[in-house]
């Protein structure tokens, strides 16, 4: 009926037509023959799949009812094929029709939500961001690559009336009704997340999972990097050490030179020997606020050098204006565990990221917990 596309055309005798009850009562078991993900695109060559990445792969290089994109040009195809042995082995399907007319951007998410993934573009190309535990931390952020003065944390706190559960809405393979589960089951006002895509089976840890995240992630980090270096991904694990600053000797800035090392910073009071803990320093910057800590090294009896410039106007001792406040402290790190949201341009050469509390005991007991990457 429509060419290459067609799904099941029937020819049935009525006397006064059809009605739209009587059409939605048809009822067809059918499989869905998907492509190999490989390069080139091969439609002829078509094998039995419930797989959510072989679903993005056709939606976005089918030449007929796809975008008919080049895979070698759009894909990372060695992620793919990871991602895609990484579902099979937890047994995350994706069985559902599209029956309305929706962007690939749409379908897309539709086909890997089921999977806790998600579609990302990196270093140009498709690839997966995947959900789950993550075994390995990819990188660790500190005072030494965080551009000073961009580090923001914050806490969200539950308010009366918010969700106090969430609920997964999914259809019944046989009867094609709705079906739901609630996690907590005593929850009053669930979040509802229509996933029609997930075999029912899932969807009580599908639930578990995202209200754990919702529960406990309530952490928030946010901080922006230069960019001279790998940036991070979505998706992916790392490290977050800060120091809780003590407060110990103060001064007031007498020089500032820039040198290969980095800033040299001379102060009208000698520097303090500091032992049992690292050494940082704050700065009080004109409108009496405070950027730091700063990680620094004791280069002189009166002289700290600080390994970057400390991103704000600095004023000496009889410049005509207030000099800069200098504090000098020993710091302890705490480690914070996270899991990266979103990247994006924060000027030239730099980036801000932002990313929430890693929380691998979301996952535990449920089927997700194999999706370790």
């Amino acid at each position: 009926v429509y060419g290459p596309v067609t799904l099941l055309a029937l020819e049935l005798e009525a006397t006064a037509g059809l009605s739209q009850d009587a059409i939605g009562r048809i009822r067809v078991a059918a499989t869905r023959l998907l492509p190999k993900i490989r390069d080139p695109y091969n439609g002829e060559e078509l094998g039995r799949s419930r797989s959510p990445v072989r679903a993005v792969y056709d939606m976005l290089t089918n030449p007929h009812y796809g975008l008919g994109y080049d895979p070698a040009r759009i894909f990372d195809l060695v992620e793919l094929r990871a991602a895609r042995v990484l579902h099979s082995g937890v047994g995350v399907t994706f069985d559902h029709l599209l029956t309305d007319q929706v962007s690939a951007r749409e379908a897309v998410r539709l086909a890997l939500q089921p999977a806790l993934a998600d579609m990302q573009i990196y270093n140009g190309k498709v690839s997966i961001r995947q959900e789950g535990p993550k075994e390995d931390r990819t990188l660790l952020f500190s005072p030494i690559n965080v551009i000073p003065g961009t580090l923001r944390i914050n806490f969200g706190f539950r308010s009366v009336g918010d969700p106090d559960g969430v609920k997964v809405v999914t259809l019944d393979p046989d009867s094609l009704s709705e079906r739901s589960v609630v996690h907590p089951v005593s929850a009053a006002r669930p979040t509802e997340l229509k996933i029609y895509g997930m075999h029912p089976d899932f969807a009580q840890d599908f639930a578990r999972v995202r209200w754990q995240q919702r529960k406990a992630g309530r952490l928030v980090a946010q901080f922006s990097v230069r960019g001279e270096s790998r940036l991070a991904r979505a998706g992916e694990r790392v490290g977050l050490s800060w120091p809780t600053f003590g407060w110990g000797d103060a001064a007031r800035l007498v020089a500032v030179e820039e040198t290969e090392d980095g800033w040299d910073l001379t102060l009208d009071r000698p520097v303090p020997d500091i032992d049992g803990g690292i050494r940082w320093t704050q700065l009080r910057k004109a409108d009496g606020t405070v950027i730091g800590p700063l990680a620094m090294t004791k280069s002189g009896p009166r002289k700290i050098t600080l390994p970057d410039d400390p991103g704000i106007a600095l004023h000496v001792l009889g410049g005509g204006q207030e000099p800069t406040h200098v504090a000098i402290g020993k710091g302890q790190n705490f480690l914070l565990d996270l899991t990266v949201d979103t990247v994006e341009m924060d000027g030239p050469g730099r980036g801000k990221i932002t990313a929430r509390l890693y929380l691998p005991d979301a996952y535990e007991g449920t089927m997700f917990e194999g999706l370790a990457t």
